[in-house]
This record gives C-alpha cells, structure tokens and sequence, in this order.
C-alpha cells in the first residue's frame, strides 16, 4: 500500500480550478490523459510536471477509491471533500482583474467613470439644469 501524497494539487478548470484529492479515479484518469497528450509545444513543459504529480494521485485513488485524503493545501493540514466525478471548482485566489478603458480613453488616464464622449461631440452644456 502506497503512502497517499502530501500536497494537493491543483487542476486548472474554466474559472477556477479543483483539488485533485477530491478527484474520483475515473475523473484523475481523464485530467492525467489531456495532460500526458499535450498537443500544444507552449505548454508541453507545464503539462507533463501536472501529468507527473497527477500520477501519483491516480496511484492512490486505485488503492483508495472512496477515501477522504488528509494532508497539506496551502500550508494548512485538511481532510478533503469524499471523491466525486464533479468536484467543487474553487475561484483562483489573487486573480486582479482591471476595467478594460473605455473607447477613445487613453490606458492611462484615471476617469473610467466618466462618461464616454464620442468623437467630435460637443462639449456638455452647463446651462441644461437653468432650463428646468
């Protein structure tokens, strides 16, 4: 019987990512599969080190299949989720997104909650409010 890994690893999905020790073995099997057969050279590199590390989570599933897995994610000691084939999806922690600039806005200019104005619009008429 295989010792179970010490670290959990993180399987990147569309908006977040899953913790492979919450993986059912049919599931890890998949992820370990798309990232053994990398068709893109970019990224070659990076998918073998997580085809690697999912190998010896595949390795404990087979011994283990429904146990919960205890041990270390992000410098705390867990017990994990029982192992499912649909996994909870975590949100990426860290992950800035900044505002797109409006149109006509130069990137570095601080007003992105001003108004746009298209182009060749005349200025905005300060007597509007004498009007009413």
């Amino acid at each position: 019987m295989s010792q179970p890994p010490r670290y959990d690893d993180k399987i990147p999905r569309k908006g977040g990512f899953m913790y492979a020790s919450e993986c059912d073995l049919e599931c890890l099997r998949y992820w370990l599969e798309r990232f053994s057969t990398s068709s893109n050279p970019a990224f070659e590199e990076r998918d073998q080190k997580r085809a690697k590390a999912l190998s010896y989570w595949v390795k404990y599933r087979e011994e283990n299949p429904y146990d919960r897995w205890r041990g270390q994610r992000n410098l705390h000691e867990v017990v994990a989720a029982q192992p499912s084939n649909k996994p909870t999806i975590f949100p990426w922690e860290g992950r800035v997104t900044t505002p797109a600039p409006l149109p006509n806005q130069d990137p570095g200019d601080d007003k992105r909650g001003d108004a746009w104005e298209a182009p060749g619009a005349a200025p905005p008429d300060d007597d509007f409010a004498k009007g009413w």
